[in-house]
């Protein structure tokens, strides 16, 4: 007589594989055998993540067709299953699934597209955040301001890619019947997703900018950004940041004090 965790795990290799010895330790109903209300179960739980695929990549599934998208992640559910409790935690591994799913191969933006909208989904469910406090920035000393380690918004994710993802991704929204014609010629095109309050923006940054922000996500201090960026006026980059709420918080490395 098999455990209840033995159980459970024949479970799971059948939900997402094809192992059906589950099916042996299933009771039959008056209509339908074990193997048959096994594969209800298997077929609600595939409809389930299906769905919250398509909510979470609307972009990819226009632009693959409704029946490849929904036939394409079947795969991806099998391969990849949940592992949270929340279903908004689901579905991050999409854009490396696509990356190495040989029938999209050819489509080499497709990729790129998922991480844009995966990005999308993430800050739409990221906690909200008070702009960064410019009066106590302002009362720090050259040397604390030396030692200060900026935060980005909980609400922001950066992308970059060598494709003009964000007007593919503007060009296929439910709104728009025909899209217009898009040039994919390899172009660097940096960008930062993010929330202020209900609005979700995509916003095309200068290269330098960006890696700039990069390097702040990385929890480097003013006076490291300053050594390994000195090509870039750190006074104009702080003018914009504080302008465009692209910092959410700050903190003094090093001492008993910080702003929180």
């Amino acid at each position: 007589m098999p455990t209840l965790p033995e159980i459970q795990k024949k479970f799971f290799a059948g939900l997402f594989g094809n192992d059906r010895q589950v099916t042996d330790a299933l009771l039959p109903s008056a209509t339908l055998s074990a193997e048959a209300r096994f594969d209800i179960y298997r077929s609600s739980v595939f409809g389930l993540y299906t769905k919250v695929l398509a909510e979470i990549y609307p972009v990819c599934k226009r632009l693959l067709g409704v029946h490849f998208f929904d036939s394409m992640v079947n795969h991806y559910i099998a391969e990849y299953p949940s592992v949270s409790a929340n279903v908004i935690d689901y579905g991050g591994q999409f854009p490396e699934f696509l990356e190495d799913f040989e029938p999209v191969s050819e489509l080499l933006y497709l990729t790129d597209v998922a991480r844009l909208e995966w990005a999308w989904h993430r800050v739409f469910n990221a906690c909200d955040f008070t702009p960064v406090d410019t009066s106590a920035l302002l009362s720090l000393s050259e040397e604390q301001l030396y030692e200060t380690v900026f935060m980005l918004p909980p609400a922001s994710r950066l992308l970059h890619s060598k494709y003009p993802v964000d007007t593919i991704w503007q060009q296929n929204q439910p709104e728009i019947e025909q899209p217009s014609d898009i040039q994919l010629e390899i172009q660097d095109n940096y960008l930062l997703v993010r929330r202020l309050g209900y609005e979700i923006r995509i916003d095309r940054m200068s290269r330098e900018h960006w890696l700039l922000l990069d390097s702040v996500s990385q929890g480097l201090t003013l006076g490291q950004l300053s050594e390994q960026h000195d090509n870039v006026d750190l006074q104009i980059f702080l003018v914009e940041a504080i302008r465009y709420q692209w910092f959410s918080d700050f903190s003094i490395t090093n001492r008993s004090s910080s702003h929180v």
